[in-house]
């Protein structure tokens, strides 16, 4: 069952690597990946150093002190870690990082069960641009960070999705033809990578989500692809929502982040 359990989890890393190969510039060193997005450089998930497996905790420690003081003209710099680490994690807490682990959730597209659902509610691929758009105004509404960073990273999104229709999708969901909430959808093979998830705070408690995930999944059996994932964070309430609909954690990894303004080494 291991074997399984690392090949799926190694799909799964394989899966986010072509994802991200849409977005960055990755460049290949001897323990550690450098991912860089040219177009937008302050985006966390885009601009990242990926720690390979089989450092021990001194070594990755080393190697994170030694990026941390490399990068002090940077307004920030962050790591992830190979999910197959398990190191002494306050010891990168106690050198000024934030620590937080994402958990990597599947389910399988046939087992996908979704009870309830909002009945005024229609959930529609974006065909053009200006569906795309309609989305973009849901996110940027619902997003309590900068406007500036927020209307960046969904413009850069959206020129990617324009010229790769047939790998990235954009679900968007009306009430009475007003977007009320939106994902994105990676395809790969028989995977299915949903990211961005999100209902305006208005609407939420009115199964908003539910209608969005049904038909993601009605999409994913349309194309014939078995898995369905998602990447949530180990501590945040959503983790939970999905268990609750069926989705099973096949592995998590390690998200580090360093603030200019936090202390020195």
């Amino acid at each position: 069952m291991i074997d399984i359990f690392d090949k799926s989890l190694e799909e799964l890393k394989e899966c986010e690597n072509t994802y991200l190969s849409y977005f960055t510039e990755v460049t290949e060193l001897n323990d550690h990946w450098l991912f860089k997005d040219h177009h937008i450089a302050d985006m966390y998930t885009h601009n990242f150093i990926y720690i390979k497996e089989g450092l021990n905790n001194q070594d990755a420690l080393n190697l994170v002190k030694g990026k941390i003081n490399d990068s002090r003209d940077k307004s920030f710099i962050n790591f992830l870690f190979h999910p197959n680490y398990h190191l002494d994690w306050k010891s990168f807490k106690d050198i000024g990082l934030e620590v937080s682990f994402l958990a990597y959730m599947t389910i399988e597209a046939e087992k996908f069960k979704i009870y309830k659902l909002n009945e005024e509610c229609i959930v529609k691929i974006a065909e053009d641009e200006g569906m795309l758009y309609d989305g973009i105004i849901c996110d940027i509404n619902g997003d309590d960070s900068d406007f500036s960073f927020s209307y960046r990273s969904n413009i850069r999104k959206k020129n990617v999705f324009l010229n790769h229709r047939d790998r990235f999708f954009y679900f968007i969901a009306y009430i009475n033809n007003v977007p009320v909430g939106k994902c994105e959808v990676f395809i790969d093979g028989n995977l299915l990578r949903v990211e961005s998830l999100m209902v305006l705070d208005s609407f939420r408690g009115k199964r908003i989500g539910s209608n969005i995930l049904h038909a993601v999944k009605e999409f994913a059996i349309k194309k014939n692809i078995k898995t369905i994932y998602l990447m949530a964070e180990v501590d945040d309430t959503p983790k939970e929502m999905y268990r609750k609909m069926g989705f099973d954690t096949l592995g998590k990894e390690c998200w580090m982040l360093r603030k200019k303004e936090n202390k020195k080494l």
